[in-house]
């Protein structure tokens, strides 16, 4: 299948190097995209209805994931917990569990950005394995044209099936530096600590802006985690990073790695459903490996060539993987479908906008879909 080359920055920057489209943006996310992309979880719920952990059905907007479970976790008194991370510039509906349950547990919670209901309790939190997938629905705002071509081109994009990269999200909302930035982290601690705080969020407030590049050192100004991170860059030390941040940094590096393993797969010609060797046969797409933080690489084969470009064309070799600075968070190595078809896709007109509907894998990102009609700017 022959594939296109991206020619938007931010894909470089990410590794994600092909589309399966090409020609310009059709579409864009309406707007406010809060309100116009809506996600929904599917998940198995376990067989008992008691125990000592609530299930709540979540629904958040403007809200990220961790923000959501954290506010539940004030309100309740207990730890919350979550099966996937959601976007939070959407309308999203999701599982959280909170264990232990208290006693009088609300039926209804209402907070700002949040709502939730009581479903069931069970005896323990499910785990990842009840995750059984995402449901989208999103409306486009064509960009001249006719809306019917949208459909037209997104149904014949997730019939060939899309490159699973792991998609812009995974990297940061607001800055998609995460993985640049663990990139960095294993150079020297302190060029971590500058890609984490001196690159401008592009919708960043003039104010914000200049206590970044001043490191918060007024009394003015107000931060997060990057305030303990601060004052003495020359002198971070691994009990300066918060353990969130580490799991978050080190697992983009394990992303950025796979999709420039992806990249330089496409740009040898292998087809995207038959495994090369060194890989494994899925069910679906075959899978390909995504290589540990502080694990020794065990892959052979062609995959092994493969991931030696890939962690050249990102200034790496094996040893930088194995033997991470302590404070990257380790992360093990597993394998990832290299390919990916959206299911029970739905697409209309209506009004002038297009609707369209599907459902994806866990893991997966709906933006892999939308970027084949909007490009990065229109998502």
């Amino acid at each position: 299948m022959r594939l296109c080359p991206s020619p938007d920055p931010l894909d470089k920057l990410l590794a994600m190097d092909y589309r399966v489209r090409c020609g310009p943006p059709l579409a864009r996310t309406a707007r406010p995209r809060e309100r116009s992309f809506i996600v929904l979880e599917e998940h198995s719920l376990p067989a008992r209805i008691t125990g000592r952990a609530c299930l709540y059905l979540v629904a958040k907007r403007g809200l990220s994931t961790v923000e959501a479970a954290a506010r539940l976790s004030r309100l309740l008194g207990s730890q919350a917990k979550y099966l996937g991370l959601k976007d939070a510039e959407a309308t999203t509906v999701q599982l959280v569990c909170i264990e232990p349950c208290p006693g009088g547990a609300p039926q209804f919670i209402r907070l700002s950005g949040l709502w939730a209901r009581l479903l069931q309790r069970s005896p323990r939190c499910p785990g990842r394995r009840s995750l059984l997938g995402n449901k989208f629905t999103i409306i486009l705002e064509p960009l001249g044209g006719a809306p019917e071509r949208i459909c037209e081109e997104l149904k014949r994009a997730a019939e060939a099936g899309l490159p699973a990269y792991y998609a812009y999200q995974r990297f940061g909302t607001r800055r998609p530096s995460t993985g640049h930035a663990a990139l960095a982290a294993l150079a020297a601690a302190h060029r971590f600590l500058w890609e984490l705080l001196d690159y401008d969020y592009p919708d960043e407030m003039p104010e914000t802006r200049w206590c970044r590049r001043t490191l918060w050192r007024s009394e003015a100004c107000s931060g997060g985690y990057e305030v303990q991170l601060a004052p003495r860059p020359e002198r971070l030390l691994p009990r300066s990073i918060p353990g969130f941040v580490a799991s978050i940094h080190s697992s983009a590096l394990q992303a950025l790695v796979f999709n420039a393993y992806l990249s330089e797969r496409l740009r040898r010609g292998y087809d995207l459903w038959e495994p090369v060797p060194g890989e494994r046969r899925g069910a679906e797409a075959p899978l390909a490996p995504v290589p540990g933080v502080g694990y020794r690489l065990r892959i052979g084969g062609e995959a092994a060539k493969i991931l030696g470009e890939a962690l050249a064309r990102l200034g790496l070799d094996e040893e930088m993987l194995e033997k991470p600075p302590p404070f990257l968070e380790k992360r093990r190595p597993y394998w990832r479908p290299v390919a990916v078809k959206p299911r029970r896709l739905a697409c209309r007109v209506t009004e002038g906008m297009v609707v369209v509907g599907f459902s994806l894998d866990p893991g997966m990102y709906a933006t892999l879909l939308l970027r084949e009609v909007t490009g990065v700017e229109g998502l």
